[in-house]
């Protein structure tokens, strides 16, 4: 190997390395934000079933539109953190692809036989989605197909609607309760 075909490995290694990186930091930051949305439905099963006899009406109500406002907010910056990896992700694939091409190209122009060539072409410059015959042969789920920052930002924005409809919920249960209040009277009482 000449100087420039070392140089164009060390990109591609160099390259690949950072992709490998990416995935392992979508990975870490998935792990995290599970955990704190766990902790904060643990947060809340512990509220309802705690507080139900030992606090005013409508404390644990309040608690629990916190902890919905937070979990939401947690969810919509979620959302743009995947969003912006989801560039970086597509960023270091390109380098890793950029390098790979120059390298093959480098190593044809010097092939002596056809046979060499042959190998260095054997994947080509298809993406993996371009082999329809391997895709096919392959029982995968429409799921298996989606990159991971994709799954991370539609679990991300899954979760925020659900945060959003618990906290309107009882945003609307707080406010019933300060309009009609909750007195019963009963209809057999004497004057």
């Amino acid at each position: 190997m000449n100087k420039k075909q070392l140089l164009l490995l060390e990109q591609l290694r160099i390259a690949s390395e950072l992709h490998r990186h990416m995935d392992h930091m979508i990975w870490q930051r998935f792990n995290y934000f599970i955990a704190l949305n766990g902790l904060l439905l643990s947060a809340l099963t512990v509220i309802w079933f705690s507080t139900a006899d030992k606090t005013p009406p409508g404390f644990g109500l309040a608690i629990t539109a916190v902890i919905a406002l937070f979990g939401g907010f947690v969810s919509f910056v979620w959302s743009k953190i995947q969003k912006r990896a989801q560039l970086y992700h597509r960023l270091r694939t390109t380098q890793a692809r950029t390098a790979e091409r120059a390298l093959i190209e480098s190593v044809l122009n010097q092939a002596d036989t056809t046979e060499d060539q042959w190998v260095l072409e054997i994947y080509g410059d298809k993406r993996l989605e371009e082999y329809e015959g391997i895709m096919k042969s392959i029982c995968c789920s429409r799921f298996g197909m989606t990159s991971t920052n994709d799954l991370v930002f539609t679990l991300s924005m899954i979760l925020l609607a659900l945060w959003v409809i618990v906290l309107v919920l009882v945003v609307s249960t707080l406010i019933a309760r300060q309009v009609v209040p909750l007195t019963f009277v009963s209809p057999i009482s004497s004057p």
